[in-house]
């Protein structure tokens, strides 16, 4: 790693530079170095050169216009099913999901499925105070878990335990019990799904995870999907609490209200020189610029609209007295009947059917042959039709020694069912 000599030694990196720029992140511009289209006051730089406010930086041949930004940062309520990441191949991801008309880095993550507070900025330096792991900065948040947990399972959270990502123990937070599955979690460190994993190992699932809060800045009543800009004495406390000192460029008037995004929003070209940018969801035209679309305000109001007499008429219809009868069909009256109708294709009609007319009568119909008489059995048994009627036959006779039939037997003589 070289430094040019014609370098102000005691600026920051050129990967930093592009940063606080708004032109690209630190990985793009070390890239883009290696690939030796930066210069740095005519000459190649290289991974490590140092720029100051008098070097001249160019790209791909072209000078880019340094310039001194205000610092910027938002506080943005992310709901559930946004990506943290600046990746705009990925779906749902956070810088098109805010659509800040500039380019801003967001502070830490939440994973897809958490919610709440979550800083963006355009200022380099405050996400590297933030997130170093020495500043300790608190970062609160409301958990629910999938069942109720108790003191003993608080007490070995708050002491830390092993989250089996081979950094050993977490370190020590402050848990308060909100309910029986509902905590407050004060963190000073963040590792990745720590708290899911933290409640994983007590045997326990997340079921909602809201971040409230970042150091001295507040949720509040922001609402879901929309974001603000930090007042300016919330600036002062957050630079003050990094150590930067006094926030410079930030004014006292400036708008802190929720702002939904907008797909409206265009993004400011980095670069300069008013080059427009590939059309994308996060760079649409600026609702009143110059290639701005008519919006609901800008259409004329209903009193200046011609009356509706005064409107061309559509194209007239006509009438149904105008239109043309169709075929006339003869009336149901005059139709001839039915069987009296011309067959088609040449056939008879009904009436003039030989064969209909050729069927016998039904009274000259032959009688059906009559019904042999029912056969007598072998025995001397009567026939059924001749038999006597029931009262008036005899009794069948029993054997003697036979025993009488029980009364409420069954006809087979067995005995009664029991009840």
């Amino acid at each position: 790693m070289t430094q040019r000599p014609d370098s102000d030694a005691s600026g920051i990196r050129l990967n930093r530079w592009f940063t606080d720029q708004g032109i690209c992140s630190r990985r793009e511009a070390d890239r883009w170095i290696e690939g030796g289209r930066v210069a740095v006051n005519g000459e190649p730089a290289v991974l490590g050169t140092k720029v100051g406010p008098k070097d001249k930086v160019s790209l791909d041949g072209r000078v880019l216009v340094q310039r001194t930004a205000r610092p910027i940062v938002i506080a943005y309520n992310k709901p559930v099913g946004i990506e943290c990441t600046s990746d705009p191949k990925v779906p749902n991801n956070l810088l098109d999901a805010v659509a800040y008309p500039e380019r801003l880095v967001h502070i830490g993550r939440l994973d897809v499925m958490s919610e709440g507070l979550i800083l963006l900025t355009n200022r380099g330096e405050i996400v590297n105070r933030i997130l170093r792991g020495e500043g300790e900065h608190e970062k609160e948040y409301l958990v629910e878990l999938s069942q109720p947990v108790a003191d003993d399972q608080i007490s070995r959270l708050a002491r830390g335990v092993d989250i089996g990502d081979g950094r050993g123990r977490t370190k020590p937070c402050q848990i308060d019990r909100l309910g029986p599955a509902t905590l407050r979690i004060v963190l000073t460190e963040g590792r990745n799904r720590q708290i899911r994993k933290m409640a994983e190992a007590i045997g326990n699932h997340v079921r909602r995870l809201e971040r409230q809060r970042i150091m001295n800045l507040r949720l509040g009543t922001l609402p879901r999907g929309q974001w603000r800009h930090l007042s300016l004495d919330e600036m002062r406390e957050l630079f003050f609490a990094l150590g930067m000192g006094e926030p410079r460029g930030v004014s006292r008037d400036i708008d802190t209200r929720p702002t939904l995004p907008s797909s409206s929003l265009v993004r400011v070209d980095p670069l300069g020189e008013g080059r427009s940018l590939p059309r994308s969801p996060s760079n649409r035209p600026m609702r009143g610029g110059p290639n701005a679309r008519p919006g609901p305000n800008d259409r004329p109001a209903r009193d200046a609209r011609p009356p509706r007499d005064d409107r061309p008429a559509r194209d007239a219809r006509p009438t149904r007295d105008d239109r043309p009868a169709r075929d006339a069909r003869p009336a149901r009256d005059t139709r001839p009947p039915f069987n009296d109708r011309p067959g088609r294709d040449g056939r008879p009609s009904f009436n003039d059917d030989p064969a209909r007319h050729a069927r016998p009568a039904r009274d000259a119909a032959p009688a059906r042959a009559a019904r042999p008489p029912a056969r007598s059995p072998s025995n001397d048994r009567p026939v059924f039709t001749e038999r006597a009627p029931r009262s008036d036959r005899p009794a069948p006779a029993r054997d003697a020694g036979a025993a009488p039939k029980q009364a409420g037997g069954s006809r087979f003589g067995r005995p009664p069912r029991r009840a």
